[in-house]
């Protein structure tokens, strides 16, 4: 049984300082730019193993790679100003289990270590060398299987981050797995679920070549006839990628960064619907947006939710201070119709 993430802590994180959240089975992420959410969705993905690989290669390299400028390939983003002298993260879950992911600078590089607890007792630990690819200094390579097993016993999630900057890694996984969404049946899966927003009857999906070595991904209808995904725009491609990711992957805590990107109003009550969804079958998702239709959305389709939850997050000198939004403090938001970035001033 997974154990939810229910408390995230921070120490030196990044940009935050010091601060922790709350977390709901459904949690909905909002406030500024440069406010701690897409901090804390990065350090959630290093849930399970901070260096397992994840459709968009090792996942400490690909929250790397979202901060990538110019030639500068460093770890040290990790660390508060990039200077401190060790960051920390502490995962809070049910059933007494709980994550600290660590690191520090270490003789011009970044040392990194992920312990695990059940209670006060360890149940594992990994450490990890930060260079160009995360090198695993202990256990030995062919003991992570038993962690990765120990880790399932005790429920630790396996998590999946969504993130503008990835749908193309996304993609490209999808491609090169593409025989194995067919024998699966998952593109079927996929197809009906998508068959409810776009009309029609589609039982599958097809890839084909298209002009200039590019592949279309399709919807394919009892008939035969196709309609290209892409000319339902970029909104429905990115909800296909998504939900052909999750039926791969199988995540027990989605992450989702700016769950409004290409979204028009439709196509937003229909991924909350899907994410509802999800999260009444046991999954824990985590979302972050800037858009208040997103907001107003969420409040009209899940309001009877108890295990959902809007946390407008704050960051000042450092210190990351979530509050959690009320029904009355959102519909007051809501009748507003501000910028959800500047909801901390009206609230």
């Amino acid at each position: 049984m997974m154990s939810p993430v229910s408390k995230i802590t921070f120490t030196d994180f990044k940009g935050i300082r010091k601060g922790d959240v709350d977390l709901e089975r459904f949690t909905i992420l909002i406030g500024r730019n440069n406010s701690g959410k897409s901090s804390v969705l990065e350090a959630l993905f290093l849930l399970p193993i901070p260096n397992r690989e994840t459709p968009y290669g090792d996942a400490l390299s690909t929250i790397r790679s979202l901060h990538d400028t110019l030639e500068s390939r460093s770890f040290s983003f990790l660390l508060k100003d990039y200077i401190s002298e060790e960051c920390r993260v502490e995962y809070i879950m049910r059933r007494g289990v709980r994550a600290v992911f660590s690191c520090a600078p270490v003789d011009g590089a970044i040392d990194a270590e992920m312990s695990w607890f059940k209670g006060q007792n360890r149940a594992a630990s990994m450490r990890l060398r930060l260079g160009e690819r995360p090198e695993l200094l202990h256990p030995r390579v062919h003991e992570v299987s038993e962690i990765r097993k120990r880790l399932k016993s005790l429920g630790v999630p396996e998590t999946l981050l969504i993130h503008p900057g990835l749908v193309q890694a996304g993609w490209d996984y999808i491609q090169a797995h593409w025989e194995r969404v067919t024998q699966r049946g998952l593109d079927r899966e996929v197809a009906r679920e998508l068959s409810r927003l776009v009309g029609g009857n589609y039982v599958g999906m097809t890839l084909e070549p298209l002009l200039k070595k590019k592949i279309s991904l399709n919807l394919q209808d009892e008939e035969g006839r196709r309609i290209r995904l892409g000319d339902l725009g970029d909104g429905a491609q990115i909800l296909a990628t998504v939900m052909l990711l999750v039926q791969l992957t199988r995540p027990n805590l989605l992450l989702w960064d700016d769950l409004e990107a290409h979204m028009n109003p439709q196509l937003l009550t229909f991924t909350l619907r899907w994410l509802d969804e999800l999260a009444v079958g046991g999954v824990q998702v985590v979302a972050s947006t800037h858009s208040l239709e997103v907001l107003r959305y969420a409040s009209q389709l899940l309001s009877d939710r108890e295990w959902f939850g809007v946390r407008l997050l704050t960051l000042r000198d450092g210190e990351l201070k979530p509050i959690p939004l009320t029904r009355d403090q959102l519909d007051e938001l809501l009748a507003a119709g501000v910028d959800v970035r500047v909801a901390e001033a009206l609230l």
